[in-house]
Formats: C-alpha cells, structure tokens, sequence
C-alpha cells in the first residue's frame, strides 16, 4: 500500500523551463524561470542571433495573444485557450511573450497612449468647429439652466459610464474569487477522499489481523482483545492526522458542492469508526467481526453513491488524482 503523498515538494533539482519560439527565425528556445525577470528580460536567440524580450502579462490581455505563442508565468509550460494552465492547472495564470524589441515597445507605447489619454480627459463641453471655439452664449438672467445644461448632459452619460464599468469589474472579480474559491476546494476535496480511501484500506487491514489474532487467543482460552501494531498504529494516526487536515478545509463548500460534501463527510465517519475499533479493540471477538464487516459494507454502499451525479469541477479533479494516487486507482 503507497504511503498518504499529497504533502510532499518537488526536489529543487526539477527546475522548471519555459520553451519559447523566436519571433524572427521560430527557433525553440529553452530557459529556465530563474533566469526570467519578473517584467521583461532580454535575450539572444542562439539559432539567429536576433535579439528578443521576454514580457510578463496579465491573464486579461491573452484575448491579443495567440494559443502556443505563450507560457505560464508559474511553469513555463505553452498555454492554450483554456482559463487554466494545462500543465500545472493554475487558474488564470499570468504569461510570458517572447517579441522583437520594436514590437514590443510598440505595445508599450500604444498602452501609455491609452491610458495617459484617459488621464487627460476632460469633462468641458466644447465643440469641434474651430469657428465655434470662443463662442459663449449670452444668457437671460431668467434662464440659468442654459449655461449649465450641456454640462449635466455630459456628466450624466459619464457617470453612468463609469457606474456600468464599475459593475463589471466588480462581477468580473467576483466570478474570478468564485472560480478559485471552487478549485482549491476541489483540491483539498480530493485529497480528503484519498485519505478517507487509504486510511479505510489500512483500517480493514489491520482489523483483519486483529480478528485472526482474536480468534485464536479465543481458541486456546484467551478473552482478552489483542492490541495493534506499533507501526500499523503510527501509520494509521498518520493518515488520519491528515486526513483531518483537508476535511476541515472543506467547511462552508460552494453551493454547487453542497451535496457532494455531505456525501464526503459520511465516508470519513465510517473511517474515523473503523479507526477507533482498530486502535481499541473492545467487546468480544464475534461483536468485532460484525463491526468490521459493517462498516465496510456501508463504506461500499455509499461510495457507489458518491460516485452518482458528481459535479464535472469534481470529477475532472478525481480522473487526475486516480491516475496520480495508486490507492485511488480502484475507488
């Protein structure tokens, strides 16, 4: 049985590389993320010898960028039209471009154009004939509302303009929290079930052990319950220890989740009693068997259960820990 996993971190010597072709001869190009600044660095293509820049960028401007021409700040690895990177499954992750020096000034003179334009705007009401331009009506001191009307005009628009943009970036940020709220909970989702699956396994292993032992203790006029292993014990605590872990970071799960939580729940509850006979035998031999045979069968009769209308975030998320996890590969 493969030990509880999830924990561990990579070796510093699997230094992660991004692979970027070059913008003039579409050599592939390979360097590693430490050698990347955090906004833009310089380098040679080794094949033409043309000078390129390596620019960070965030999510929101990939719209401009085609698929493949592009890597994930986080991994180096291509990204593809997906809102994830396929490679290390981060949500809305931040990219590397590789572009001629020109080109990418270019761009960076277009955006200070935009924005320093923005700054500059003026609310004034003035009109595009030149003729016009030092033209100031003459008002009747019986009309005030006449010198200030274009004005309102014009800040009404812009204030609902800036109302509407206002709304949508505030759903646009509230649809990028709800996405990462669900995909870390189907991380530690994953996770707790893995430790639910192994910890059980464990469980009606050691339980097994226990009821031969018992057995034949019993044969030879011996009542009293056998005691655990010190190694099964310690490794029994172990998974449990974190199992507990991810359990608790599913408190308050997205509503979408709601019932795959509770589902989740009822099999830790039949782990966490199967760990508690295991650890303490108690009763007599036949009562223990009962006990054991039970708890696995209601195991089986709700995981069946689980599996049943579970959400795709869920089960995408499980097809990739089955083929990660040798001890979930049979759940």
């Amino acid at each position: 049985m493969d030990l509880f996993q999830p924990d561990e971190i990579p070796s510093q010597d699997n230094e992660l590389t991004l692979i970027c072709s070059c913008p003039k001869c579409s050599a592939k190009i390979e360097l590693a993320l430490t050698q990347i600044a955090e906004d833009a660095t310089s380098h040679d293509c080794p094949a033409c010898k043309t000078r390129f820049v390596l620019t960070r960028e965030l999510f929101a401007r990939r719209a401009n960028r085609k698929a493949g021409e592009i890597n994930c700040a986080l991994c180096g690895g291509q990204l593809d039209h997906s809102q994830h990177c396929p490679s290390c499954k981060a949500l809305y992750p931040d990219y590397f471009a590789a572009e001629l020096p020109d080109a990418a000034k270019k761009r960076a003179r277009k955006n200070r154009d935009l924005f320093g334009s923005l700054k500059n705007f003026s609310f004034e009401w003035r009109s595009s004939s030149a003729a016009s331009t030092d033209y100031k009506p003459v008002l009747m001191d019986s009309e005030p509302w006449q010198e200030t009307a274009g004005w309102k005009k014009k800040n009404i628009v812009m204030t609902a303009s800036a109302v509407v943009i206002i709304v949508l970036i505030a759903l646009g940020v509230s649809f990028y929290k709800h996405a990462k709220a669900k995909q870390e909970y189907a991380a530690s989702y994953v996770l707790a079930l893995y430790g639910i699956k192994m910890g059980t396994d464990l469980g009606l292993k050691v339980c097994g052990k226990l009821s031969a032992d018992w057995t034949a203790r019993s044969a030879s006029g011996q009542s009293a319950p056998p005691s655990i292993s010190v190694d099964d014990e310690n490794h029994l605590n172990t998974i449990k220890a974190k199992t507990d872990t991810y359990v608790q970071k599913l408190n308050n799960p997205p509503k979408a989740f709601a019932e795959s939580n509770e589902k989740l729940l009822k099999l830790n509850g039949l782990f966490t009693t199967l760990h508690a006979a295991a650890l303490k035998p108690s009763g007599t031999v036949t009562n223990f068997v009962s006990l054991t045979q039970k708890t696995e069968n209601d195991f089986k009769t709700v995981a069946a259960e689980f599996k049943k209308d579970l959400p795709a975030e869920l089960s995408d998320e499980l097809k990739i820990a089955k083929a990660k996890y040798k001890g979930l590969s049979d759940f």
